[in-house]
C-alpha cells in the first residue's frame, strides 16, 4: 500500500515541479546571453512527465522497502517517507536553483543553501506528520487513498491543457504559413540560392582538394559543375562569429558575436537584404551549440529550425536529462551528446519545407553537425576508413583548450582522423542525396548552391585538437564550392578568398548594384578580372570569452604568407607557399623583418579601414603595442586612408552602403570630426 500512496505522492509533486521547470526554460533562455530560449512547446510535456515519471518510481522504490520493513520494523515507515520527502525536496531544490538563475542540476544544486532548505524542510515536516500519532498518517496512510486521488486529476488537468496548448499554437502557426503559401501563385526569375555550411570541415581532408582518401567523390562532382576556390579562408576558428560573418559580411570586431554574445540586431544580414527583396528565407541548424535561434543567427529568417523544437534536446534540458539521461548515454552507447541530430534527420526536415514552399524565390539555409567532435558516423560509414578508438574520442572531447592529458601515440591518431574521415564520407553522401533530391524540382535549373564551412579541425599539428583555440592554417583553410546558372564550370580559383564575402556574393548574384560587386566572390570568375592588393588579403580574429587568461589572436593571410599575432605581443610568420603544414615559425629570422613590418602595416591598415561602429574591440586587442595603443593606429588609418593603397574597399562598406546609402568611396574625415571620433565608444 505504501509503494502505491508514496508513488502518487512524489509523481505529484515532480509534476509540479516539471511545470515550474518547463516554464522557466521557455521564459528565461539558457545561457542568459541567448535572445531566445533555446526550447519550445514539446518541454511542456517533457519536463512534467520527466518530473513525475522519475520522483513517481523513487516514491514507488522507497514505499515498496517500507511494505516490506513494516511488519518488523514499525517505525520505519516515517524515516522512509522523510527520506522520500527530502529526495523530492532535492529535485525540487533543484528546480528552485535553476529558477534563481543558477545550473549544474541536481549535482549543483547539493552546494546550494535554498537546496538543504527544502530537504530539510521536506524531512522534518514528513517526520513530523508520521511520527506525531497514528492519525495524522491519514493523507499518506488511508486505505482508500482517496485523499491523494483527489490532488492528481486537477493538476493533470492544467499540465495536459498547457501541453495541448503549445501545440495547438504551432499547428496554427503551421497552418496559416502554409495558407500563405498557397496564396502565392508565379514564381520569381530571381535565382534561388541553398547556402550549405559543413560544421568543422577542413579543405585538406576533401579528396577534391587533393586529400589521398576518396572521402568526399559528391562534392567532388559537384565542385566540376561550378567553381571550387583553392584558398578559401574563415574569418575565424569557431562557430557563431563565423556564421555571423558570413551572414553580415563583417569581421568578429564589427558584428562582436563571441562566447558570451550573440549576434545582436543591427547589422544586415544575407537572409534580412534577400527577404526584403521578396525571397522566402528558411534556415536548418543542427549545430547543438551556437545553431540556435537564440544566438542571433535566424535574424532575417522567415521559418528557422533548430533543435529546439525536438524531443531529444528538450529533454537533454531537463535536470533529468543533464544528470541521469546524458552521462547514461556516454556510459553504455557513445561518448556523444545523445540528442545530436544526423545529417539524414536533417535532411528530413529541410525536404518537408522545401516540398511546402512558396512560389516565391527562396533562400535556404543550411547548417549540417556530423563532422563535428565526437565524430561518430552512422553504419556502414562507422568503419570506412578504421574505427576511432572510444578512449582517444572521450580524451578529446573532454579536452582542455585543446590540449589533451597525453601525447597520443601514432595508432590513436591514426585512429582519430579516421573517425573525423568517416563522418565527412557520411555527410558528403547526405549533401549528395539532398542536392539529388532537389534537382527533380521545376526550378532548380535556377538554383544557385554555395557550399563551405565555418572553421575547419585541428589533430595536434600545433599541439591542440579540435578549434577554436587559434588562427592555424588546419582551422582557417576551408573549402568554398560555389555552381548554378551564370557560374562557369570546371574552375579552380587560386587566389585568396574569404568566406565572408558569400554576404556580397549574395546580394551580387540577385541583382545587385556595383557596389557590392566590388567585394563579391564573383569578380574572382569574371573576365578580364585583375586582382588588386584588397583582393589578395584575409583577415581573422580570434577571442575567448576570458582574454585575461587567453590571449586574443588576429591574423593576416596573403598568397604567400600567413602572419599571426597575440595580445601578448607574440608573432608568428608562415610561409603557405613552401610550408604549407605551418611547422616553421620564421618570425625570429632576420631576413623577413622587412615582410613581418609590411604584413603588420597592412593589417592595422585594414582594420582601420573598417566600418564603425566596432562591437567587439577586445578582438583587436591583439594589435596593441608596448607603446601605444591600437586606437591611436585605427584613428590614423581612418584619418589617412584616402592615401592608403590598400583600402580600395573598407571592410563593411557594403553594410553602410545597403543600410544607409553611403557612397563607395566615404570622404576623407575633416579635422573637426576628430572629437568625435575619439569620443565613438569603439574607438
Amino acid at each position: 500500500m505504501h509503494a502505491k500512496r508514496f508513488g502518487l505522492i512524489a509523481a505529484l509533486l515532480g509534476l509540479v515541479s516539471g511545470l515550474a521547470e518547463a516554464a522557466f526554460l521557455c521564459a528565461k533562455p539558457l545561457p542568459v546571453v541567448f535572445l531566445e530560449p533555446d526550447v519550445q512547446y514539446p518541454i511542456w510535456f517533457i519536463a512534467p512527465t520527466v518530473g513525475a515519471g522519475l520522483l513517481g518510481l523513487i516514491g514507488i522504490v522507497i514505499g515498496a522497502v517500507a511494505d516490506y520493513l513494516r511488519p518488523r520494523y514499525p517505525w520505519t515507515t516515517a524515516y522512509l517517507a522523510a527520506l522520500g520527502g527530502g529526495i523530492v525536496a532535492l529535485y525540487a531544490g533543484a528546480v528552485l536553483r535553476l529558477l534563481h538563475g543558477g545550473g549544474g542540476g541536481l549535482l549543483a544544486a547539493l552546494a546550494n543553501g535554498p537546496t538543504w532548505i527544502c530537504f530539510l524542510s521536506g524531512w522534518s515536516v514528513i517526520f513530523a506528520i508520521l511520527k506525531g500519532s497514528p492519525k495524522s498518517e491519514t493523507f499518506l496512510c488511508s486505505r482508500d487513498g482517496t485523499a491523494i486521488f483527489r490532488c492528481i486529476p486537477p493538476a493533470l488537468v492544467i499540465g495536459l491543457t498547457i501541453c495541448l496548448s503549445g501545440l495547438a499554437i504551432s499547428a496554427i502557426h503551421r497552418s496559416t504559413a502554409l495558407v500563405s503559401q498557397a496564396r502565392e501563385n508565379e514564381r520569381a526569375q530571381s535565382p534561388n540560392f541553398v547556402l550549405i555550411t559543413l560544421d568543422t570541415v577542413r579543405a585538406d581532408h576533401l579528396s577534391s582538394y587533393g586529400y589521398a582518401r576518396p572521402t568526399t567523390p559528391h562534392l567532388d562532382s559537384l565542385s566540376k559543375k561550378g567553381v571550387l576556390f583553392e584558398n578559401a579562408v574563415a574569418p575565424t576558428s569557431w562557430t557563431l562569429a563565423s556564421h555571423a560573418s558570413i551572414f553580415t559580411g563583417l569581421l568578429p570586431h564589427q558584428h562582436g558575436a563571441n562566447q558570451a554574445a550573440p549576434l545582436q540586431p543591427g547589422p544586415l544580414t544575407a537572409a534580412m537584404v534577400l527577404a526584403s527583396r521578396g525571397y522566402e528565407t528558411a534556415g536548418f541548424s543542427a549545430n547543438l551549440s551556437y545553431g540556435f535561434a537564440g544566438w542571433g543567427i535566424r535574424q532575417g529568417f522567415e521559418s528557422y529550425t533548430d533543435d529546439s523544437s525536438s524531443f531529444r534536446h528538450n529533454l537533454a534540458k531537463t535536470i533529468a536529462g543533464q544528470d541521469i539521461l546524458q552521462p547514461a548515454y556516454q556510459q553504455a552507447v557513445a561518448f556523444d551528446d545523445f540528442d545530436r541530430r544526423t545529417a539524414d534527420e536533417l535532411n528530413a526536415d529541410v525536404m518537408r519545407w522545401f516540398e511546402r514552399r512558396s512560389a516565391r524565390p527562396y533562400f535556404l539555409f543550411i547548417n549540417y553537425y556530423d563532422a563535428h567532435l565526437s565524430y561518430r558516423a552512422p553504419s556502414p560509414f562507422d568503419h570506412r576508413f578504421g574505427r576511432p578508438s572510444r578512449a582517444v574520442i572521450r580524451e578529446t572531447y573532454l579536452s582542455r583548450d585543446g590540449h589533451l592529458s597525453r601525447p597520443l601515440t601514432p595508432q590513436e591518431q591514426i585512429s582519430l582522423i579516421a573517425g573525423y574521415d568517416n563522418c565527412l564520407s557520411y555527410l558528403d553522401e547526405q549533401v549528395g542525396k539532398l542536392i539529388s533530391r532537389m534537382t527533380r524540382s521545376s526550378d532548380f535549373s535556377n538554383t544557385i548552391v554555395l557550399i563551405t564551412s565555418d572553421h575547419g579541425e585541428a589533430f595536434g599539428e600545433h599541439g591542440r585538437y579540435g578549434h577554436g583555440w587559434d588562427l592555424s592554417r588546419e582551422v582557417l583553410h576551408v573549402p568554398l564550392i560555389i555552381f548554378g546558372p551564370g557560374i562557369p564550370s570546371g574552375l579552380r580559383i587560386p587566389h585568396v578568398a574569404r568566406i565572408r564575402d558569400l554576404f556580397a556574393t549574395l546580394v551580387d548574384l540577385q541583382g545587385g548594384d556595383s557596389v557590392e560587386r566590388r567585394s563579391s566572390l564573383r569578380r574572382f570568375w569574371t573576365p578580364g578580372y585583375v586582382s588588386n592588393p584588397f583582393d589578395e588579403t584575409a583577415i581573422s580574429e580570434f577571442i575567448t570569452a576570458t582574454p585575461e587568461f587567453r590571449p586574443a589572436l588576429i591574423s593576416l593571410i596573403t598568397p604567400q604568407w600567413h602572419f599571426v599575432r597575440d595580445s601578448d605581443g607574440h608573432e608568428e610568420l608562415y610561409d603557405w607557399e613552401g610550408d604549407p603544414k605551418e611547422q616553421h615559425n620564421l618570425a625570429r629570422d632576420l631576413a623577413q623583418a622587412t615582410t613581418i613590418g609590411e604584413l603588420r602595416s597592412q593589417l592595422v591598415d585594414g582594420i582601420g579601414g573598417s566600418v564603425p561602429p566596432w562591437r567587439g574591440p577586445e578582438y583587436l586587442g591583439a594589435l596593441d603595442g608596448p607603446a601605444e595603443s591600437f586606437a591611436h593606429h585605427a584613428l590614423f588609418a581612418l584619418l589617412d586612408r584616402g592615401n592608403t593603397p590598400q583600402l580600395r574597399q573598407r571592410i563593411g562598406d557594403m553594410q553602410a552602403h545597403l543600410a544607409k546609402g553611403s557612397p563607395a568611396h566615404p570622404r576623407r574625415i575633416e579635422p573637426i570630426e576628430e572629437e568625435i571620433i575619439r569620443s565613438l565608444p569603439y574607438q
